[in-house]
């Protein structure tokens, strides 16, 4: 975990380093919240349960869990939003702001901003510039993506959004931290079963072409 990205409507976006270090030294840097403090933030938040905005929720929730051991909420999805707003669109962050909140914003990335050069390394006060205004075009997106979905001809999907797409991601993210048991014997017969049915299908098939 190299920082945190937070913003809290009608205030300033900020970034929260970590983990910097020193270039080739790997020594961390002066100045930064420590793992310890961290942890004990995200429990409480975690505790309060506020509604929080993310894009690609599953992979913050896991690294954040990963690192302090805490699981936290989620009520927003702003890139799985995207994709059931428009599946054909690119689901990125930059996209997105650029395509539903602000048509003249350059799209760039952070791999082309830094030549490749480890995060750690680049100075907070530098990464900042481009860290800290993710959170706060998230939180921009989202209340764009809400008032598409509140119109009565998107009533079916932002149910499917909220109740389903939503909750999930929690219960995807345990899945993948902690894996699941898998009864393979009962999918041993059901490879089987929908095998047979596949060549059933397929000797039926070749009737029905052949006179063609």
């Amino acid at each position: 975990l190299m920082g945190l990205c937070l913003y809290i409507p009608n205030s300033k976006p900020v970034y929260v380093p970590i983990n910097h270090t020193k270039p080739m030294t790997d020594e961390l840097l002066p100045n930064q919240v420590s793992m310890d403090f961290v942890s004990k933030m995200m429990q409480k938040l975690a505790d309060e349960h506020p509604k929080m905005v993310y894009h690609h929720g599953k992979f913050d929730i896991r690294v954040i869990h990963g690192t302090t051991g805490v699981y936290l909420p989620i009520w927003w999805d702003t890139m799985i939003a995207s994709q059931l707003i428009d599946e054909n669109a690119p689901a990125k962050l930059k996209y997105q702001y650029k395509l539903r909140v602000d048509p003249t914003m350059d799209t760039y990335n952070i791999e082309s901003m830094f030549n490749g050069l480890p995060y750690a390394w680049i100075d907070p006060e530098v990464f900042a510039l481009y860290a800290a205004i993710d959170s706060y075009d998230t939180s921009r997106l989202q209340k764009s993506q809400q008032r598409v979905f509140e119109r009565k001809d998107m009533s079916r999907l932002y149910k499917l959004f909220q109740e389903v797409e939503v909750p999930v991601v929690l219960v995807t993210s345990h899945m993948e931290d902690d894996g699941i048991n898998m009864d393979l014997d009962f999918l041993t017969k059901l490879n089987a079963k929908y095998e047979h049915n596949k060549e059933r299908c397929f000797a039926t098939l070749e009737k029905l072409v052949a006179p063609y």
